[in-house]
């Protein structure tokens, strides 16, 4: 059997030259990389590019006592090769002298007419790639999943934040992060569902990347946390939207645990009330919901905030649910209380009450409905179509359960339903009398609690 010679993969050429006109040596062998080797480049570099020890300890945040150890033959972490092998400009070697690939040959079976099949060379590994390309990958298998409406693979979304995660201990600051943070925040209900998964998915592996390339101080680090955990509590609202509940479990977590490790106190009652919130809509358990808002309750202590605002709106729905009118309106109250001061607005006060009233056949439940429709932001898509939807739970409640299935059905306008809709047309099957749970409509309300379009 004949074995091809070895050529370099695709993409690779420029490094490859680099090294052998540097030196007049190609690249050693993965058996021939030693600490040695990655010493003698570094050290070739260093000299070419006129740069000493205490300069580039400078340039790239490391210690210069471990750099000349480094220097002298001490094995560098995978991240410390990285790092000089940007600041040092060496186009990957000194990264590979780290990392080197592990070509794995590949047989291929001779075919009668062709004898010449032999060893050939497999296209580049994931360490050529690099942790980024990884994660772009692991990105791409996502996006396809949720194209197709299949659950995310095991590992992936991990993939993806396995920067935030592994470096919990050492972060930085951007005040433009911040800034692309609030903006999420107030444009994430302008869309469709699902719609901002990509886009806040690309900006954690960009935030992750931060972290991970150098250490910065205390102070910085704990920004660029918070940034982390906000975006990914915003992922993991998405995903609950679009009913994928794994991937959101993964996204909160992270969350919570960049919060804490952040420092900030009123951050993590934030992530927590927002969990607390959208977990209402999903198929958590109330004794769940309950500890997470008694938890948002005791971080955010007496003085009205927006994670006490969400811990009251939680507590408001738990006990809408129950058909408990008096501590329905004691929560109304309370939460009435937090809008005042300044905590909440007036439209999130009134969603939330006549969604209550609505459960509770309260006859304000009508007027509230109007108030919060008139209050709505002009591009708040997503919360106003969930208002009609709660119009029809009063319709029902009213006696017309044929026009309020019909105002459900017209609201939805065949879309597919959001996690939030699947609840809501549960809810509104629920309130059918007997003899209404036939009517053709009914059949259609159904379809959509099931998260079908119709």
């Amino acid at each position: 059997m004949k074995v091809l010679p070895r050529v370099a993969p695709q993409g690779r050429g420029r490094e490859t030259q680099l090294l052998a006109t540097d030196g007049n040596r190609m690249p050693p062998s993965p058996e021939e990389i030693t600490e040695t080797a990655f010493a003698e480049r570094f050290r070739a570099l260093r000299s070419e590019r006129g740069i000493s020890l205490r300069e580039l300890a400078e340039r790239v945040s490391f210690d210069a006592g471990h750099l000349s150890r480094v220097s002298n033959g001490a094995r560098p972490s995978v991240k410390l090769a990285k790092v000089l092998d940007e600041a040092l400009g060496a186009a990957g070697t000194l990264a590979r002298l780290r990392c080197p690939p592990r070509p794995r040959p590949i047989k291929v079976r001779s075919r009668p007419e062709d004898d010449s099949a032999g060893t050939v060379e497999p296209s580049p590994t994931p360490h050529d790639w690099g942790d980024d390309e990884v994660k772009r990958r692991a990105a791409t298998r996502m996006f396809t999943a949720l194209g197709a409406g299949q659950m995310i693979p095991p590992g992936v979304l991990e993939r993806i934040m396995s920067d935030v995660v592994n470096t919990l201990d050492a972060p930085p600051d951007l005040t433009d992060w911040e800034k692309a943070v609030e903006e999420y925040h107030h444009t994430i209900d302008t869309q469709p569902w699902g719609a901002f998964i990509p886009d806040l998915t690309a900006d954690i592996i960009a935030v992750g990347g931060i972290l991970s390339r150098k250490r910065y101080p205390p102070a910085a680090q704990a920004d660029l946390l918070r940034v982390s955990a906000r975006l990914s509590a915003l992922l993991a609202v998405q995903f609950d939207d679009v009913g994928q509940r794994r991937a959101a479990r993964t996204s909160w977590d992270v969350a919570r645990r960049a919060a804490h490790a952040s420092g900030d106190r009123n951050l993590l009652a934030w992530v927590i009330g927002r969990e607390a919130k959208v977990a209402l809509w999903t198929s958590r358990a109330d004794d769940a919901i309950t500890s997470l808002a008694d938890r948002v309750t005791h971080l955010a202590g007496e003085k009205p905030s927006a994670p006490a605002a969400m811990a009251g709106i939680t507590q408001l729905t738990l006990a809408a649910r129950k058909r408990d009118g008096a501590a329905t309106q004691a929560a109304v109250q309370r939460l009435s209380e937090t809008a005042e001061s300044g905590a909440t607005s007036e439209w999130v006060l009134r969603w939330w009450e006549a969604y209550a009233y609505a459960l509770t056949n309260d006859p304000r439940a009508g007027a509230i409905l109007d108030r919060a429709l008139a209050l709505s932001p002009p591009n708040a898509l997503v919360p106003v179509v969930n208002l009609q939807v709660i119009r029809a739970l009063v319709l029902v409640r009213q006696g017309t359960s044929g026009e309020g299935l019909r105002h459900a059905l017209a609201s939805l306008d065949g879309a597919k339903p959001n996690t939030t809709q699947r609840r809501l047309a549960a809810e509104l099957l629920a309130m059918l009398p007997s003899q209404d749970r036939r009517l053709p409509e009914a059949r259609d309300v159904r379809a959509l609690a099931a998260g079908l379009t119709v």
